[in-house]
């Protein structure tokens, strides 16, 4: 089963050293319904905010 708000760590080492509180950098492969809960999207660089867009068509979606 898929979710577009959660993640599923399917790597072992990861999911059992993971702890509350811990960031974890996640590529979304369907971002739609994701992207319309935000006021804002950043794009990040080597780590970086390098620019903060606005996400003008938020709510949108029907």
């Amino acid at each position: 089963m898929y979710s577009d708000e959660h993640a599923i760590i399917y790597n072992k080492a990861l999911r059992d050293n993971v702890k509350i509180g811990d960031k974890l950098e996640i590529y979304p492969n369907y971002i739609c319904p994701v992207v319309n809960l935000y006021e804002f999207a950043y794009l990040v660089e080597n780590g970086q905010v390098i620019e903060k867009i606005e996400v003008s068509c938020r709510g949108k979606i029907y």
